[in-house]
């Protein structure tokens, strides 16, 4: 599985609340440690293709989400496929959603977030001998 960034747009949209302490990142810092936290899940996606390469040993494809990093807790929400730079199957596009459940950037930010990124999944076929 390859990863890369396709769009990482991060947008600091509400202030965190007086008196509060919360991290404050810079976009830089936002995009880095969001990606170092999807991350985490390498393992995961990685057995999510393994699975779907059961039933089709050339798959690959695309998976693109999109979601929120909501201020003062961190908690990843609103997590869905983008549809338009998504092209990899259900099967797999679900189980990466799945896994992406539950995760929390931490410190949490004074700011909400939103982000967009994609996960590249290829096969590695192995050609036949001439």
């Amino acid at each position: 599985m390859n990863r890369s960034v396709m769009t990482v747009a991060l947008l600091a949209l509400v202030a965190g609340a007086a008196g509060c302490e919360f991290h404050a990142r810079s976009p830089e810092q936002y995009r880095d440690d969001t990606q170092k936290l999807l991350a985490t899940k390498s393992s995961e996606l990685q057995a999510c293709y393994d699975a779907a390469l059961k039933q089709n040993k050339t798959l690959g494809g695309t998976v693109t989400v999109k979601f929120v990093v909501k201020e003062e807790t961190g908690e990843l929400t609103k997590v869905a496929l983008d549809p338009a730079g998504t092209t990899a199957v259900a099967p797999l596009t679900d189980c990466v959603l799945t896994a992406l459940n539950g995760l929390k950037l931490n410190p949490p930010d004074a700011r909400e977030g939103q982000a967009s990124f994609a996960f590249d999944f290829q096969s590695k076929t192995v050609g036949s001998a001439k």
